[in-house]
C-alpha cells in the first residue's frame, strides 16, 4: 500500500470527494452532506489553508484504504523553531480498521524524510496503537469554567467589542509574550494560521442548522489595540472557548470577558463552558472542575528527541481547542 498526496487532477478530485462524503457520515458536526462539503472544501482555501494543507490518501490493491488531512505547521520546543506535521480526519474506508495505523506510519515515515521535527495526531478519541507508534498524550484537561457570584451583581466594568482582522496582530502579540513562552511546546500562530481557525469556526456555524450554533468573538482594548480576546463556539449543549489570550498572564481580561458574556442576560441559566487552558493559568474570575466530557485528543511524537529530553506531557504544552481543525 501506498501514500499519495491528492493533487487537482480530476482523479484526485474524484478521490477527494469519495473521502469527504465518508468523513460526513463519521462527523460530529451537524451538517448535511452538501453542507460539510462545502465547509471542508472552504478550509483549503483560506489564506492559510492554501499552503498549509494537503490531502492523503492510502491506496493498495482494491483502492482507497485510508485517508487523512496533514496540516504544516511550526512551533517551539525546547527553546528552538521546529517543523511540525498535524495529522487529522484520519479515516479508514476499507474493511480493515488497521489501515488507519498504517496511514499513519507512512505519514511519520514521510515526515521524517522531510525533516520534520514533531507529527501530532488529532483525533476525537486516543487510537489503541497511538503508543506502539510513539505518540504521548499531551491533551489539554477539558474544565468547565463558572463565575461565582460577585457582591455587584451583573457585568463588569468593561468595554467588550466584536473582534475584527485589525485585531490579529495583537492577538500574535498577546501569544508571544503571555503564555506561550514558559512551555515546552507550543504552536507559532501567526495573524493567517488564527484567522483560519476563526474563518474554519465560522463556516460551521454558518452552514450548520438555523439557530443550532454560533461564533462568538470578542476583544477588549487598552488605548487602540486588542489587549484581550475571546473565540467562544456557542451550541445547544453549552459554550466551548476555542481559543482566548491576554496581555496579562493572569487571563484577568479574559476572566472579565466570559463574565460579561455570561452576565448579558441575567435572567438565563448560567451556560456550562467547556476549556482547555494553559498549565497553571486560571482568569481570577472564574472558578473550573474537571470536566468528564472530551473536547478531543492530542498526541505528539518527537521525532528526534534530545539525549536527555523527557517526553513531552500535557503540562508541557500550550494548545486550543480551535487548533484541532
Amino acid at each position: 500500500m501506498n501514500l499519495h498526496i491528492l493533487s487537482t487532477s480530476p482523479t484526485d478530485a474524484d478521490l477527494l470527494t469519495r473521502i469527504i462524503a465518508e468523513r460526513q457520515r463519521h462527523a460530529a458536526v451537524p451538517l448535511s452532506p452538501a453542507a460539510f462539503d462545502r465547509w471542508q472544501q472552504a478550509q483549503s482555501r483560506t489564506a492559510w489553508g492554501r499552503t498549509h494543507i494537503t490531502q492523503v490518501a492510502l491506496l493498495g490493491e482494491d483502492g482507497l484504504q485510508a485517508s487523512a488531512a496533514c496540516y504544516a505547521l511550526s512551533a517551539v520546543l525546547d527553546g528552538r523553531s521546529v517543523r511540525v506535521q498535524a495529522v487529522g480526519d484520519l479515516l479508514h474506508h476499507s474493511a480493515n480498521p488497521d489501515d488507519v495505523r498504517v496511514l499513519a506510519e507512512q505519514v511519520v515515515a514521510g515526515a521524517a524524510t522531510a525533516g520534520v521535527d514533531v507529527v501530532l495526531l488529532l483525533a476525537r478519541q486516543s487510537p489503541s496503537w497511538s503508543q506502539r507508534l510513539g505518540f504521548h498524550d499531551i491533551t489539554p484537561p477539558t474544565v468547565e469554567l463558572t463565575c461565582p457570584p460577585t457582591p455587584r451583581p451583573g457585568a463588569p466594568m468593561l468595554s467588550i467589542r466584536a473582534g475584527e482582522d485589525t485585531d490579529l496582530t495583537h492577538i500574535v502579540g498577546m501569544g508571544n509574550t503571555a503564555w506561550a513562552p514558559s512551555r515546552r511546546f507550543h504552536l507559532v500562530r501567526d495573524a493567517d494560521f488564527i484567522k483560519h481557525g476563526i474563518v474554519v469556526d465560522r463556516l460551521l456555524a454558518g452552514l450548520s442548522p438555523l439557530g443550532t450554533q454560533r461564533l462568538e468573538f470578542f476583544a477588549t482594548e487598552e488605548g487602540t489595540n486588542a489587549a484581550a480576546y475571546v473565540v467562544m463556539r456557542v451550541t445547544e449543549d453549552g459554550w466551548v472557548l476555542q481559543q482566548c489570550g491576554d496581555r496579562d498572564s493572569t487571563g484577568a481580561r479574559v476572566g472579565a470577558i466570559i463574565q460579561a458574556l455570561v452576565a448579558r442576560d441575567p435572567t438565563a441559566t448560567a451556560p456550562r463552558i467547556r476549556a482547555w487552558l494553559p498549565p497553571g493559568v486560571v482568569p481570577p474570575q472564574v472558578r473550573t472542575t474537571p470536566s468528564e466530557a472530551s473536547l478531543g485528543c492530542v498526541l505528539a511524537r518527537v521525532l528526534a528527541p534530545a539525549r536527555d529530553s523527557a517526553p513531552l506531557t500535557a503540562a508541557d504544552a500550550l494548545y486550543w481547542r480551535s487548533d484541532c481543525f
